[in-house]
């Protein structure tokens, strides 16, 4: 870490962090290249292949170990606005879900995102299954909480103690 602050970069071993911060400071030169479109869905296996690492390193790794990093070097700016877009969406869900009455299922959903953010600073789990199967399963749930609002016309949602009431549309 000493040597990475002092910006030696040919000093920094190809240890678990130095492996990081290799591809990192290579990702963002890759980013500065192609800021708004990136360079698209498959590239990162290719730049790891072109880029300046040991060849042990570029057998070993595909990824860049970071999950914000890997989304702005495949889509670009565009492509991570629209997962801040997406991610905003759940973050209101689970709001909706926390002012409706679902704490506890608000907080597991808040503490599980802020857990999987943190996470993916030093790994690369939305391009990865276990990513792909979290935001389906979390992220699907909060956001049916935003897209199930009560006050989005069409939808209304009645609660558990209200009495239903025959509009005189039912059987008679």
């Amino acid at each position: 870490m000493q040597t990475a602050a002092e910006l030696d970069w040919d000093s920094i071993p190809y240890s678990s962090i130095g492996i990081r911060l290799h591809t990192w400071r290579y990702a963002l030169e890759k980013i500065a290249e192609r800021p708004l479109t990136g360079w698209g869905a498959d590239s990162r296996k290719y730049l790891i292949d072109e880029g300046p690492f040991p060849q042990a390193i570029r057998d070993r790794f595909g990824h860049f170990h970071n999950s914000y990093i890997e989304i702005t070097l495949a889509y670009g700016l565009i492509g991570l606005t629209i997962l801040g877009i997406l991610c905003g969406a759940m973050w209101e869900g689970v709001r909706q879900a926390y002012k409706r009455g679902h704490r506890y299922l608000a907080t597991g959903l808040a503490c599980s995102f802020v857990f999987f953010a943190i996470a993916n600073l030093t790994e690369s789990y939305f391009i990865f299954r276990t990513g792909i199967y979290f935001v389906t399963i979390v992220g699907g749930c909060a956001l049916s909480f935003y897209l199930f609002r009560p006050h989005v016309k069409g939808t209304e949602i009645a609660s558990p103690d209200a009495e239903l009431v025959d509009h005189g549309q039912g059987e008679s």
